[in-house]
């Protein structure tokens, strides 16, 4: 973990909160309080802070990986330097802003084409703004959340599980998968 004590607060805190809106959430859920559609206030409070935990999520900085730096920098490789991913390391761009953040010099790229071509778009629209190109790489990986949530809920209708939409919130809400997603 690490070291500095605001880092390990801000780490502490907003695990917390994310667990105990998990928590309040799937009570209130089952309670059939909180729903998808309803339009009392408790929906509507709801909706609207997880809407601005998940944007301040996205603004957060990574603290528990590099991974995100690293799908940045293989994407600029593609995209801003015009070589091969696979073929070079970051260690041969040394003199890019983002080589300082990883941790994976002289590796070359391990994942497919079209996750370097996700982390590359993000480059061609913010090429020097660190902030913009991770927010928005975050906001891309909060989109295929939710179309994976979508998924999660057509297979349960499809196997006939009679709790399907709390399933499907559960998922969506789980706080290892949006801490891993969302922040990291």
């Amino acid at each position: 973990p690490p070291q500095e004590r605001f880092v390990r607060f801000y780490i502490i805190a907003v695990l917390s909160i994310i667990f105990i809106c998990y928590v309040l959430l799937l009570h209130y859920f089952k309670e059939d309080e909180v729903s998808v559609f309803k339009n009392n206030s408790l929906s509507v409070f709801f909706w609207s802070t997880t809407i601005l935990v998940f944007l301040f999520l996205c603004a957060s900085h990574a603290v528990l990986s590099s991974d995100l730096y690293e799908y940045a920098i293989r994407g600029r490789m593609a995209t801003m330097y015009r070589i091969n991913p696979y073929l070079n390391t970051p260690f041969d761009i040394r003199s890019d802003m983002f080589y300082p953040l990883i941790f994976w010099k002289q590796t070359p790229e391990c994942y497919g084409p079209a996750w370097v071509i996700i982390g590359g778009v993000h480059t061609l629209f913010f090429k020097n703004n660190l902030v913009l190109t991770f927010f928005m790489h975050k906001v891309v990986l909060m989109v295929f959340l939710l179309f994976s949530t979508y998924f999660f809920r057509k297979i349960c209708k499809e196997l006939k599980i009679e709790n399907a939409e709390i399933l499907s919130i559960a998922f969506l809400f789980n706080p290892l998968i949006l801490i891993m997603t969302i922040v990291d």
